[in-house]
């Protein structure tokens, strides 16, 4: 004989309450991570104080809840109901959105995996002078982006720019515009200085979802060469670079890399406008912006030496073709556009439209003619070895493998991706190292031609080792990062 079943026909179906129940329980057990990790604490939310001092209370609020919950609802089971809808969840999104549902984890894991290892290494070994240079909040937790350039970027997003026409030193006039305008949008120009620990989070959240939207396209444009598992492990082989680990941080990375991306696939779908869009972000984020320029016109070069090869040479077929060129050339030429628009910009204030670039040379001593300082450092490994230069240079002696690795690509990208893919690698690993070994750890991570290649020449069996050692390298150098080392 069968028993009637004594829970809805939906094993899974919560009514409202019990809903409202498990999401009280979620948030008190989050909170009480909280207070296990960095003690009592007092939250504001919608005017609504909420004090945590005492774990055992709770915990057994929380306990309290649940039991009554469990008791009028047996069935489905917190747990239960949580595998259940994270699997629901996961399901559809894959079937929505495939190249979403690859690179998501990557993204996650491997951001709050830079989190945790900053927080957990300035707990542990702290900072080299006993305090770090300045903190916006005396909770570590809430100041941990703050470290070198972001507060000037941060800065710019709470009170804009300095504009001096004769400066002498460092100025917040070498960055540009693009990534802090938005975050101060996304903190909905609010962001003040007494707010700028917040404004920092928020910037952490901006970089992030850049980053996010960033690998969806690298995604789409690996898929392109080898299918979706070649999308899958270039995304994965970005978010585990060790120099990625400025994606999750309030540094221009993660916007740049999304710009460059976004232009290059649509200018290879042969979508003007979107390609447009994005190149001109790209160089209205970062000087070296306009070096995107080139890739996307040998796009349009590539397309018009193919249609004269097939033949296309004479009549309304040929003219037609070079119509349609004239609106992706001048998509092409947006990043030189933006940058010549913040130039305009430092023009008007001081009459200076290279303001940005001098100070970059007063500043930050970048000059051309610096890459010299890359030969010392090739003579001095083969004069003592690679050991010694770690003992007394370690940033370089990190920063080398990451150059070698895109000098190595160059020419399987342009073999494998095409010129357009070549060139942006080309061009972003030479010009800036023409100007010495500084940050060019940044520089190689933006290369995601590099990792697509990597991604089809890996076999299968090396590319989550190759994943881990990257992991293992980023873990080292968020360490240093977050403890005020100087790795930039």
């Amino acid at each position: 004989m069968s028993t009637a079943p004594d829970r809805p026909s939906h094993p899974l179906h919560l009514p409202w309450w019990a809903r409202l129940a498990d999401l009280y329980v979620i948030v008190i057990l989050l909170f009480s991570i909280r207070l296990i990790v960095f003690g009592p604490f007092v939250h504001e939310i919608f005017g609504i104080r909420l004090i945590f001092k005492s774990l055992g209370d709770n915990l057994f609020r929380a306990f309290l809840v649940l039991a009554v919950r469990h008791v009028l609802l047996r069935r489905p089971t917190l747990p239960a109901w949580l595998r259940a809808e994270t699997t629901r969840a996961s399901a559809w999104l894959r079937r929505r959105w495939p190249a979403v549902a690859d690179v998501l984890p990557s993204v996650i894991v491997t951001r709050l995996g830079v989190l945790v290892v900053g927080l957990v290494a300035v707990t542990t070994f702290g900072y080299p002078e006993g305090a770090p240079p300045y903190r916006y909040s005396p909770d570590e937790l809430r100041n941990l982006p703050v470290r070198w350039d972001v507060g000037w970027y941060v800065g710019i997003a709470f009170d804009g720019y300095t504009w001096n026409p004769r400066p002498t030193h460092m100025e917040n006039v070498v960055f540009f515009p693009a990534y802090p305008m938005i975050v101060r949008a996304a903190g909905l120009f609010r962001i003040t200085e007494a707010t700028a620990d917040i404004g920092t989070w928020i910037a952490v959240g901006v970089s992030s979802v850049a980053f996010l939207f960033a690998l969806i396209y690298v995604h789409r444009i690996a898929r392109a060469f080898g299918g979706n598992e070649t999308g899958r492990v270039s995304a994965l082989l970005m978010a585990t670079y060790p120099f990625a680990l400025f994606f999750g941080v309030p540094y221009s990375e993660s916007l740049f890399l999304l710009g460059c991306a976004g232009a290059c696939y649509h200018a290879s779908r042969r979508q003007p406008v979107r390609a447009g869009a994005w190149a001109l972000l790209v160089g209205l984020t970062r000087p070296n912006g306009l070096l995107l320029a080139a890739p996307l016109g040998l796009f349009v070069i590539e397309d018009l030496w193919r249609a004269h090869r097939a033949g296309t040479r004479t009549g309304i077929t040929r003219l037609m073709t070079e119509v349609r060129a004239v609106p992706r050339l001048v998509a092409a030429a947006m990043p030189v556009l933006g940058v010549a628009a913040y130039s305009a910009v430092n023009w008007y204030y001081v009459g200076r439209p290279f303001l940005w670039m001098e100070v970059q040379h007063i500043g930050w001593e970048r000059t051309l003619g610096d890459s010299g300082r890359l030969v010392d450092r090739l003579y001095f490994i083969s004069k003592f070895g690679l050991t010694r230069l770690l003992e007394i240079n370690p940033i370089d002696t990190i920063t080398l493998p990451a150059v070698a690795l895109a000098l190595v690509s160059i020419w399987p990208v342009l073999r494998r991706l095409g010129v357009a893919y070549g060139a942006f690698v080309a061009l972003n690993v030479l010009v800036p190292l023409a100007y010495g070994l500084m940050s060019m750890g940044r520089f190689t991570s933006i290369l995601f031609p590099t990792f697509i290649w990597l991604a089809l020449a890996l076999p299968p069996s090396l590319r989550a080792p190759t994943a881990a050692v990257f992991a293992l390298g980023q873990g080292v150098l968020a360490a240093l990062f977050f403890t005020w080392r100087q790795i930039f």
